[in-house]
């Protein structure tokens, strides 16, 4: 539970704030303690109880629960949660001590103007902060303090990480996607640890789909995670949420062959889908075009109210600018089935698409009609009478355009690799060799000569002439058998 893991890092302050008794609580006590004390006693000792506490705490408010309706906003002590008040007391004692003790550490560590030790204190004080007092604005003005005292990269990579979780967890997008870029200049950690890569794209694609709501963008960096990332962002982002996240936005924004491609298939997000079964059975309906079956399972009780209604991010407040991304994911998902439904077909009968998706045929129209307006069916038409979709159909011209198009990018695409093959084969034949260099000159080349064109040419046969215009020539003076051809693109072609 929350207030036992409150209790446990010993943050007094947001457990008060949380379960502690407001003044309208204390207030309602103190009348129904007035009413016992004036009642008596049989009435008083003949209260029912339910083993929930839930019509308990209703005859201590004096509010009536009734059975089928939900409150929306409930005390925590109104559901059985006992307020620890020796707890905050205790707590707070401790915490003032400690924050003497490191105050007393920072300012020793300022007096010696010993660099690490000062900003192994601010970090220290920022923990603090965050743990112990839930303060999150003076953590963060602790580790900006402490990213002052860094003295190489990966001390500035690890504290700008530490911001980023200190950022999601204050929702502070705009300071996270600023830390993002600042810590991927740190090219040793990116390069030499894979999870700190992993953790600045998980970052990235949370504050792409929260804060920029660019779900398409999202969901392909959800989906490049690199697969090692498991547990080691859990205060951030669990792998069982990379599944959800990228399993969402890619049904929503996705084709269905990317989807193949790059979740059933991929090798970074095939064998998270074993995480949330339920999503991955609802992948697999998609690809066969079982739509009414895909969304019963994003509907349903498991997945709607388990994963995606409590979730911390998706779930969102009412606070929020942005909105709860639970609804309009679910909307463009099924707004998306029921478009890609209706392209095949020229004439598509209500009721029908209306047992397909599980719906009633008013529920269909509805949807069809809110498609029509917003463009998503241009052209299309409902007979009321008929209860048929009439879609817009080609003319020949458009079709014949439409064929012409397509012909005309494969042929490109075919005189493309049928001259990249042939450019291959001629090399092999004259022995050309194409590799990287290490010492990669563009423009002019190290003596100072422009680029010239390179012509080789087969003393065997003077038809087989190959022409290389890649770049200048550099002749090793150290060797007699062997030119190195440096090409202005980085390429160094060599004859040997």
């Amino acid at each position: 539970m929350a207030a036992q893991q409150l209790q446990q890092v010993g943050n007094a302050r947001t457990y008060r704030h949380i379960y502690g008794p407001t003044p309208q609580k204390q207030q309602q006590q103190h009348q129904h303690q007035q009413q016992v004390a004036a009642a008596p006693t049989g009435e008083s000792g003949s209260e029912k109880r339910s083993p929930h506490g839930i019509e308990e705490a209703a005859s201590e408010t004096g509010t009536k629960v009734s059975p089928g309706k939900k409150k929306q906003m409930r005390h925590p002590s109104e559901v059985g949660i006992v307020f620890d008040s020796e707890f905050c007391v205790q707590e707070e004692q401790v915490s003032v001590q400690q924050l003497e003790v490191l105050d007393a550490r920072l300012a020793s560590a300022q007096s010696r103007l010993a660099k690490d030790a000062i900003r192994t204190a601010y970090l220290a004080l920022a923990d603090f902060y965050k743990t112990k007092r839930g303060d999150f604005p003076e953590a963060l003005k602790k580790l900006l303090k402490s990213l002052e005292y860094c003295h190489n990269s990966r001390q500035t990579g690890h504290v700008c990480l530490q911001i980023m979780e200190l950022g999601m967890a204050s929702k502070n997008y705009p300071k996270v996607r600023d830390y993002i870029t600042k810590a991927q200049h740190t090219s040793d950690l990116v390069s030499q640890e894979d999870d700190f890569a992993g953790k600045l794209k998980a970052a990235s694609a949370l504050v792409t789909m929260l804060h920029e709501r660019k779900y398409r963008d999202a969901a392909l960096q959800f989906l490049s995670i690199p697969a090692n990332l498991t547990t080691q962002f859990n205060s951030v982002l669990s792998a069982e949420d990379i599944v959800l996240y990228g399993t969402l936005l890619g049904l929503a924004t996705l084709s269905r062959s990317e989807l193949q491609t790059n979740l059933l298939n991929g090798s970074n997000f095939k064998g998270r889908l074993e995480l949330l079964p339920p999503l991955r059975d609802a992948l697999y309906h998609y690809v066969r075009a079982d739509y009414k079956s895909c969304l019963e399972l994003l509907n349903g009780h498991m997945i709607r109210h388990d994963f995606l209604g409590l979730d911390m991010y998706l779930s969102g407040s009412s606070g929020e600018t942005n909105g709860n991304h639970v609804d309009a994911l679910l909307t463009m998902i099924r707004n998306k089935f029921v478009v890609q439904y209706c392209e095949p077909y020229t004439k598509v009968s209500l009721p029908t698409m209306a047992s397909c998706f599980g719906v009633s045929t008013e529920e269909i129209e509805s949807m069809v009609v809110d498609l029509i307006q917003q463009g998503k069916l241009p052209g299309s038409r409902i007979s009321s009478h008929s209860q048929t979709l009439h879609t817009k159909t080609l003319t020949q011209k458009e079709r014949h355009h439409q064929m012409a198009r397509r012909v005309a990018q494969l042929g490109d695409k075919f005189a493309n690799e049928s001259h990249s093959m042939l450019l291959r084969l001629s090399c092999i034949e004259h022995n050309v060799i194409v590799a990287s260099d290490t010492n990669q000159y563009r423009g002019r080349n190290r003596r100072g000569r422009d680029p010239l064109p390179i012509v080789l040419r087969d003393d065997h046969d003077d038809d087989d002439d190959v022409s290389i215009n890649s770049g200048p020539i550099d002749v090793d003076d150290d060797s007699d058998d062997m030119m190195d051809f440096s090409a202005t693109g980085g390429a160094a072609p060599f004859l040997q």
